[in-house]
């Protein structure tokens, strides 16, 4: 690699770290000891473990199989949160009419309006109907639907902190329990590993709503987890019938590979001309970070495009925007890691599009913090380039200002 590519990739000395996760420790690597993954793990894709957080004695050993190198549930965010095992381990009627007021939630509520591609019937029936009867046979996909019942209650009432509680504590039972799942995956708990899967990625999403400006810095989090779910449906998805009620995942429209091959025409990078053609002082694009960050570009263009023409339903638009961090690639999100301007300022560009359609509980208020975020991160000869996604901000919170009236929805401080 010559040094123009290299630069701003120096390696950094190892040291040995004394906190660190497993991993890091018995590759005797300094860890960065983040949670909930640390820096390593994240850049590697691997499952992070504290050795501090293995309470209980049921250490998960290590399978050898396609399945345990290629695809791993993410690691337990919240390290505050109660201990799950002492919360369930005396029954009462408090828990019992807990748990049920959330699945009662999750059915009746937070899947009924603003969830993922409810403008399709199947995914609707899904999440309504067949993912809560498959949740009673399947305690990971229960605890999951449960967390992220109560992360609804918590979002549209702040006040509740009781919500917030249940949300972490019931989070990260689910994330231990799907990550043993995953393991041992077979044609019995397949699709409740797939919906499960899901359901777990959602908070890394709904998080963004938190980012401080301050000390801002790229969501690789959010990228890293919505990738790591491509290859667990790359091991799930053989093992259910194409019959399955999940796979309506996979083929509710937009059809995302459909999209990403419209999204590859040159018509979708003319919006960005001066962008892909401008080049800072010594700044050097090798034909790898060219590539992805034209994927980019083309991706963002194209659902830029269907934002603009007013044909595309919001629903739909927003599964686009999820489906981006899963399918961007490693290249983009490495150039992310790095601080790169010009992958800061291309996700700024990805960012701004979510005004347009963030008039549901999980996405409100992203779009302004992730963007004004990226800003504070740019070196001043990069400040041109933030002017259209800030025009774009502007203008798509007109439009859903515009949408929020016409609903009748009563606004909500983001």
């Amino acid at each position: 690699m010559g040094d123009s590519q290299a630069k701003g990739r120096a390696h950094r000395p190892h040291t040995k770290s004394r906190g660190g996760c497993s991993r890091c420790k018995a590759r005797k690597v300094k860890c960065s000891e983040t949670r909930p993954s640390c820096a390593s793990c994240l850049r590697g894709k691997t499952a992070c473990e504290y050795p501090s957080e293995r309470g209980g004695g049921h250490k998960i050993s290590n399978v050898s199989t396609p399945l345990a190198t290629q695809a791993s549930s993410p690691t337990p965010p919240y390290i505050s949160a109660r201990d799950f095992e002492k919360t369930v381990s005396v029954e009462s009627t408090e828990r019992r009419l807990l748990e049920m007021r959330l699945m009662h939630q999750f059915t009746s509520f937070t899947t009924r309006k603003d969830w993922l591609s409810l403008h399709d019937q199947d995914v609707s029936d899904m999440w309504q109907e067949y993912a809560p009867t498959l949740a009673f046979e399947h305690h990971f996909l229960l605890n999951a639907i449960i967390s992220v019942a109560a992360l609804h209650l918590a979002k549209i009432q702040p006040e509740r902190q009781d919500m917030a509680d249940t949300h972490r504590t019931y989070f990260n039972a689910a994330i231990s329990q799907h990550r043993r799942a995953v393991r041992e995956i077979s044609t019995y708990n397949a699709e409740a590993v797939l919906i499960s899967t899901v359901l777990i990625a959602l908070p890394a999403f709904i998080l963004l709503q938190s980012t401080e400006l301050i000390s801002y810095s790229p969501p690789l989090q959010l990228f890293y987890i919505l990738a790591g779910n491509v290859p667990i449906f790359q091991q799930g998805l053989p093992l259910v019938s194409q019959s399955s009620k999940v796979m309506c995942i996979l083929t509710a429209k937009p059809n995302i590979a459909d999209f990403i091959s419209e999204a590859s025409l040159n018509i979708y990078l003319e919006p960005f001309t001066q962008l892909t053609t401008w080049r800072a002082t010594d700044e050097t694009v090798d034909s790898e970070s060219q590539n992805a960050y034209q994927f980019a570009l083309g991706f963002i263009g194209c659902v830029l495009s269907r934002i603009e023409s007013g044909q595309t339903d919001a629903s739909q638009i927003r599964r686009l925007i999820y489906a981006f961090p899963s399918v961007v690639g490693p290249v983009f999100v490495e150039r992310l890691s790095e601080g790169i301007p010009r992958a800061l300022v291309i996700l700024a560009y990805f960012f701004c599009l979510a005004k347009a359609v963030d008039n549901v509980w999980w996405m409100r208020g992203i779009a302004e913090r992730e963007v004004f975020g990226i800003q504070t991160k740019l070196p001043e000869e990069w400040q041109w380039a933030m002017a259209w996604p800030l025009q774009k901000l502007v203008g798509f919170a007109a439009l859903t200002l515009q949408t929020r009236q016409a609903e009748g929805q009563t606004m909500i401080p983001s």
